[in-house]
């Protein structure tokens, strides 16, 4: 069964959010466009995945979609975890196309593509990486003993995957999303004994998702971003101007006359991804550039954000 559902990326969000409120010259919008691409074509890798997953045999597995949790000083991520009584399985999942070669004896990792050569991070390496954070983070809770097998997952049925001339190993854990079936099986016939009884799973499960903690990058480390950057006010949804003017209970463009009593709500979401995880009440006001605090207080209020404090001194918080 599916224990943690995949959701889009938080940083799709943040880079949607820039690319609405940035200045249509601003120097860094074709650099955010770009990551916003790359993001999205990952996550749709990632959303293919789902499909093979659900073939797989239901029994005693449980599936954990994007997970990423702390363990010691930094944070690892996880595609895809897979977990049964006797074993773990991690996914790492690329949507690279081309051709893939793979070399492990000069630890490259190349793809070509239209006839051009272009180096990347190794993959194989990353999720070993995260199979070693795994199993130390399993440690802090006397788990240790639980297999982790991993793969690398191409979601592209067109990517050619090559291994140079000693390096054919890795055609054991680099495979088409098509192949993750036989390999499910194949290791529960490596792992036919259990390690984990069905409230150490429950256990288990629990902590991995009370652990999670999506990445949100700061846009000025990761951009080079101001705050003074970001264009406030309420955007029309359907021409995009952002001078929508507050009416009664209603925001309506003064562009395309278009009226809308939830338009606001991009506004404040827009604020806690790009400006600050947490808004007050006069925050709300100048940035959705409001004058009147009953009706800010209305519009949080309806937000359905968690807060704390009472009166002026309410911080109203984002979601994770």
């Amino acid at each position: 069964m599916i224990i943690k559902q995949r959701t889009k990326p938080v940083m799709i969000d943040v880079d949607e959010g820039l690319l609405r409120r940035l200045p249509l010259n601003h120097r860094k919008r074709k650099k955010v466009a770009d990551d916003l691409a790359i993001r999205q074509v990952g996550f749709q890798g990632e959303e293919a995945i789902d499909y093979y997953l659900d073939k797989l045999p239901k029994q005693h597995l449980h599936i954990f979609n994007d997970i990423r949790i702390k363990n010691r000083k930094y944070h690892f991520q996880m595609d895809t975890l897979l977990l049964t009584p006797s074993f773990a399985l991690i996914i790492e999942i690329k949507s690279l196309v081309g051709t893939l070669i793979f070399d492990t004896n000069t630890k490259q990792f190349i793809r070509v593509y239209h006839g051009v050569e272009e180096g990347f991070q190794d993959p194989i390496m990353q999720v070993e990486e995260q199979r070693e954070q795994l199993i130390d983070w399993l440690c802090n809770y006397q788990l240790d003993s639980l297999p982790i097998e991993y793969v690398v997952g191409i979601s592209n049925p067109a990517t050619i995957i090559k291994a140079n001339p000693g390096s054919e190993h890795i055609y054991d854990f680099v495979l088409h999303f098509d192949y993750l079936k036989q390999k499910y099986l194949e290791l529960k016939k490596k792992y036919p004994e259990p390690q984990l009884d069905n409230q150490q799973i429950k256990l288990l499960g629990q902590q991995l998702i009370q652990s999670h903690t999506p990445l949100i990058e700061d846009i000025h480390t990761l951009y080079g971003i101001s705050e003074h950057d970001i264009q406030r006010g309420v955007f029309c949804p359907v021409c995009k101007n952002r001078a929508m003017n507050k009416i009664y209970r209603k925001w309506r463009c003064p562009s395309c006359r278009f009226e809308s009593t939830t338009a606001y709500q991009q506004a404040i979401i827009d604020y806690l991804l790009l400006i600050s995880p947490t808004i007050t009440n006069q925050q709300c006001r100048e940035f959705l550039l409001l004058n009147d605090r009953r009706a800010a207080t209305r519009l949080l209020t309806s937000s359905g954000l968690p807060f704390t404090g009472a009166n002026k001194g309410r911080v109203y918080y984002r979601k994770d």
